[in-house]
């Protein structure tokens, strides 16, 4: 038997029986080479007999979620971060100030509402710059203006414009949610009056299988269902649908989905409540009912 190389390919030749068999070399393997169907991701990696996803939570559970106020040297008018799983936005309001900068024109009745959103160039797992052009910051971005411009109480500041300035460091699922849940605490922040909380959660239809607050695993294997809610007027402010769903499996989506905004407000409305308790002792005023 005489080997040799042709190409990527070796060639062993049997000169008993005529035969020439080819094998690939393992270091030259196509990687995208279609793997069989009994190997392709199952049901069984998003939700286990036992009813648990990957990260050990249930269906109607969301991430841990982390959130902090006033996490800037101070230049903004209120700042905030938020932690939704391995998702992380940095949010910063400056304002109520005069126009400048700003293309839209001025709204001499009421302020306006203006996002601006960028994303470190790490933040999706590999180095990959993007620009103000990028087409998912700007709906991201447009999304987050239309939740606050009828929330923020506009016409107290005629003549203003309030910039919200996102940062993302860190995405895994849940990109539109997280920005929405930062502003609201970077509003908070700086003093601007609002009619309530903005809370927003996902929810994924992945494999015929409902879950909320979905990772980038679980986004990739399905639909994902974005709502933007109102816990105290109890009312929808937005929803975003990434693909098609059965009609008849929508209201319970928005049910599941509404019931991760209400753990969410539960989260961002007790370390607001923390958050001014310690201001107030710290300006001794710790019996203050809060």
């Amino acid at each position: 038997i005489m080997p040799s190389l042709v190409g990527s390919e070796m060639c062993i030749r049997d000169s008993e029986k005529g035969r020439v068999r080819r094998n690939i070399e393992p270091g030259m393997a196509r990687a995208s080479a279609t793997a069989p169907s009994s190997a392709r991701p199952g049901r069984h990696e998003f939700l286990s007999p036992e009813g648990l996803r990957a990260d050990g939570r249930r269906q109607a559970e969301i991430r841990r979620f982390i959130c902090k106020l006033e996490t800037t040297d101070g230049r903004a008018d209120g700042a905030a971060f938020v932690a939704q799983g391995n998702t992380h936005v940095a949010a910063a309001v400056h304002g109520p100030q005069d126009p400048s900068g700003s293309t839209r024109k001025m709204a001499h009745d009421r302020a306006i509402i203006v996002c601006e959103l960028a994303m470190a160039p790490f933040a999706m797992g590999e180095w990959n710059p993007r620009g103000p052009s990028d087409r998912m910051l700007t709906e991201i971005a447009a999304m987050v203006e239309a939740v606050f411009e009828p929330l923020v109480l506009t016409h107290l500041y005629p003549g203003s414009q309030i910039v919200i300035q996102l940062r993302v460091a860190q995405v895994d699922g849940g990109l539109r949610c997280a920005c929405v849940n930062a502003a609201t605490l970077a509003l908070i922040d700086a003093g601007v009056a609002m009619r309530d909380y903005a809370c927003a959660c996902t929810v994924g239809h992945v494999q015929g299988t409902l879950l909320l607050d979905v990772s980038a695993v679980e986004d990739g294997a399905g639909a994902e269902l974005s709502v933007a809610y109102l816990p105290k007027v109890q009312r929808i402010a937005l929803t975003h649908l990434s693909a098609a769903i059965p009609a008849d499996e929508l209201g319970e989506m928005l049910d599941l989905a509404i019931g991760g905004c209400k753990q969410v407000y539960d989260a961002l409305d007790g370390h607001v409540r923390e958050h001014m308790r310690l201001v107030a002792a710290g300006y001794g005023g710790s019996n203050a009912g809060f």
